[in-house]
């Protein structure tokens, strides 16, 4: 392929754009039958006139700038050579060779390329497509850009194994299987394969034989169902990611949303059939999971992938490292398998999802998703469940454009053609979520290897108070959910990465990167990922129970200092209370010191987990001695990251409007000015938020060393109190900037924009 883009990048210079061109699309492209876009060298156009340089002018159709013109082909390939390509056999390659022979005998010709016949975006007619934040939001699956090159397929079949399937939904019932080897409603096993009249997929719910109707008394299956392929463009309720594909109703969950391993074990079983006679079923998705190993179970999904089926399967909804404690399926290690985490419509780790850096593959929209239910509703669910159809909707629409792929080559394009996230690294195995445009055009990035993480020397030492923390305020006052993000002085180094920022929790611990799950009390043998388990168990720093308790920080140039002051969770006794203070160093290394006000206290907490976890469970150092008043740890990083590696932004100002703000004469149409000095060179993402609300619409822009300027304009009819600014690298380094402004008065007869995204519009698209 290497030789292939080389050539084209000469000969077809007009149409290479941000994405490129491939061999594949050459052949593909619909073309303007014998027209031909050619420009010309500078120093040819000084010589003569456009129109004399190389053919006659029955041979243009017109000019379309100074140096280049549309040809027709008859003429341009007589002028070649004899032995040219006739016109009339110019599709696609040809098209591409002729244009090759035309400019290695011509000197005059810059550059030459078809007339491609370009097209409208596909937008379907359905009517709620602007709910569908997680096919073309922000943080979606951009399934609206993966459109305009395929919409689906009906030569592919997915299973969905579930709650069954309603197939007589207005939005779902022209995208149902229906199977060719039985005869509708006879009453008899047509097919041999035990199932009578399976003709739209079979319920193995029930204790005794399997039935051949999979219809859906539950809804949970018909919402995965719509989100794969509600049918598309038919003017009615919502879209899949796929508006054509065929869709196989499994059932093995009943009415209350629960089934048994050996119903999961008979629905793949009878999909693995199929598909070994000759029924082409690609993807199979599997919304569920929880229980424990089962070897049969793994050994069926082993034969699927024998036959060459892909199996998604959800993370789960516990909110916990299924590294640590599995869940299954999606626990499993398969080669067919990709196991699917849920993100909301900020791009963050929904607070349910499972994660894992080890098991867990991919994230995708999982939190308020609207889709199809019984009775030709609809409705919004939120769980892993709802990621896990976007991903396999997006191997749908893959396979729709490469019917051919093998499941290892599914995979690697929904991994490679994955979108990073900072708010991921660490919860899943790339960091990335879906991205359907670019696994459709086979945009592929290998992932990385993880940064290289730093395991920690821990060395013991006595322990003198240290109260500068002390004297600030509580900024974690409740048991159980109260985080409490700090944003750094320093990067501080931590397991191969510089982080910028980090969120205390009242158990004992501070994380990095996305914010942590509701519930982190549960003891562990080792930290949680990506974190300082300073003393992690189930703390109670409410100062509502006690004066004085809570969590504070200390912030300086130098060092951070975090302290916890609590009782433990079962032990209300007032005199039993512990002190922990952590401090971190800009050279990566951190403090930890104990003062515990009992024996009894301490023997409590001897199965606290004390240590540091990076991305993976070989990166985790953890203490294993006795915890005693007067106790520090002094943790040492075994290396240093690199700073040459990602995009960190250092600092953000915010000048022209801020400096008007206290005559409130920021009046719409202002001048923004934002100023940022960068580490690195990359990407850098800037986000909006109009009093507090985030803007959908952000701007992505590539920058290098040390500079940034960026400006915009307050808009017109905008009346707000704060605007916020927010630069995120692509490493996770985040600085914001906050103005306080007013638009124009009423004197001035500014209006307040009609609703917070048009004024989110305005606010970015003056940065363009």
């Amino acid at each position: 392929m290497g030789g292939c883009l080389a050539r084209v990048a000469r000969i077809a210079a007009l149409v290479v754009g941000s994405v490129g061109i491939n061999c594949l699309d050459a052949v593909a492209q619909e073309v303007v039958p014998d027209s031909y876009i050619v420009t010309y060298h500078a120093d040819t156009l000084q010589a003569r006139s456009l129109e004399a340089t190389a053919f006659s002018t029955t041979a243009m159709e017109k000019r379309i700038g100074a140096d280049a013109a549309v040809l027709r082909g008859p003429q341009a390939a007589h002028s070649v050579s004899a032995g040219g390509i006739s016109s009339t056999e110019m599709f696609g390659r040809k098209q591409i060779d002729f244009c090759n022979d035309l400019i290695n005998r011509r000197d005059d010709i810059a550059s030459c390329s078809p007339n491609w016949v370009l097209r409208a975006s596909a937008v379907p007619s359905d009517p709620r497509l602007s709910s569908l934040w997680g096919m073309t939001g922000t943080s979606g699956v951009a399934a609206n850009a993966a459109w305009d090159t395929t919409t689906g397929s009906d030569s592919v079949v997915v299973a969905v194994i579930d709650t069954g399937i309603d197939y007589n939904h207005q939005d779902l019932s022209g995208n149902v299987w229906v199977n060719p080897l039985e005869i509708p409603n006879n009453g008899i096993d047509d097919d041999g394969n035990g199932v009578v009249d399976d003709v739209h997929g079979v319920n193995f719910s029930g204790n005794g034989r399997p039935v051949g109707d999979p219809f859906d008394d539950n809804s949970h299956g018909t919402h995965v169902a719509g989100t794969i392929g509600a049918i598309g463009n038919n003017a009615v309720g919502v879209v899949g990611v796929n508006w054509r594909v065929k869709l196989m109703g499994l059932k093995f969950l009943g009415a209350n949303g629960s089934g048994s391993t050996a119903g999961a074990v008979q629905a793949i079983n009878y999909l693995v059939d199929l598909k070994n006679r000759g029924i082409n079923v690609r993807v199979v998705n599997n919304s569920w999971g929880g229980g424990g190993d089962s070897p049969v179970l793994r050994e069926a999904i082993q034969r699927a992938d024998t036959a060459g089926i892909l199996f998604t399967a959800a993370a789960g909804n516990s909110g916990q490292n299924i590294d640590e404690i599995p869940q299954y399926p999606a626990a499993y290690t398969l080669a067919n398998m990709l196991k699917v985490a849920a993100i909301d419509r900020e791009g963050n780790l929904a607070y349910f999802s499972n994660y894992g850096a080890r098991l867990v593959d991919v994230a995708a929209p999982g939190v308020d998703i609207l889709s199809t239910v019984p009775g030709n509703q609809y409705a919004s669910y939120s769980g892993t469940s709802m990621a896990t159809p976007h991903v396999s909707g997006v191997a749908a629409l893959y396979l729709s454009n490469h019917p051919n792929a093998s499941v290892a080559e599914v995979k690697a394009a929904i991994i490679g053609g994955g979108r990073e996230l900072a708010s991921l690294v660490g919860l899943t195995s790339t960091g990335r979520t879906v991205d359907a445009q670019r696994a459709v055009l086979d945009i592929s990035v290998p992932v990385q290897a993880p940064a290289a993480e730093c395991p920690y020397d821990i060395s013991q030492q006595p322990y003198s108070v240290d109260t500068a923390s002390d004297r600030k305020r509580a900024v974690v006052t409740s048991d159980e959910e109260g985080f409490y993000r700090v944003s750094l002085p320093f990067s501080f180094p931590f397991e191969g990465q510089f982080r910028e920022s980090m969120y205390l929790s009242p158990n004992g611990v501070v994380y990095f990167g996305s914010r942590p799950t509701a519930w982190d009390n549960r003891n562990q043998s080792t930290a949680p990922v990506n974190s300082i388990a300073a003393l992690h168990t189930d703390l109670y720093p409410d100062p509502e129970v006690a004066s004085g308790l809570g969590v504070r920080v200390a912030t300086s140039g130098s060092k951070v200092t975090v302290s916890w002051k609590a009782r433990v969770y079962d032990r209300q006794s007032e005199s039993e209370q512990v002190i922990v203070r952590l401090t971190l160093f800009p050279s990566g290394v951190i403090d930890i010191g104990y003062s515990i006000s009992s024996a009894g206290l301490r023997t409590a907490l001897a199965t606290a987990t004390i240590g540091v976890k990076g991305n993976s469970l070989a990166s985790s150092s953890t203490y294993g001695g006795t915890l005693f008043d007067g106790l520090r740890l002094r943790l040492t990083p075994g290396c240093q990251p690199s700073r040459g590696m990602g995009t960190q932004v250092k600092t953000v100002s915010a000048v022209g409007v801020m400096n008007k703000q206290e005559r409130s004469a920021a009046i719409a149409g202002s001048k923004i000015v934002l100023r940022g000095q960068i580490t690195g060179q990359g990407t850098v993402q800037l986000i909006s938020r109009i009093d507090g609300k985030r803007c959908s619409k952000n701007t992505v822009m590539q920058v290098r060393e040390r500079k940034l300027k960026r400006f915009g304009r307050v808009p017109f009819g905008v009346v707000a109190k704060r605007i916020s600014f927010a630069l995120v690298g692509d490493d996770g380094g985040v600085r914001v900037a906050a103005l306080r402004i007013r638009s124009k008065s009423k004197k001035s007869g500014a209006k307040r924009a009609k609703s917070l995204r048009s004024s989110c519009d305005a606010l970015m698209n003056s940065f363009n």
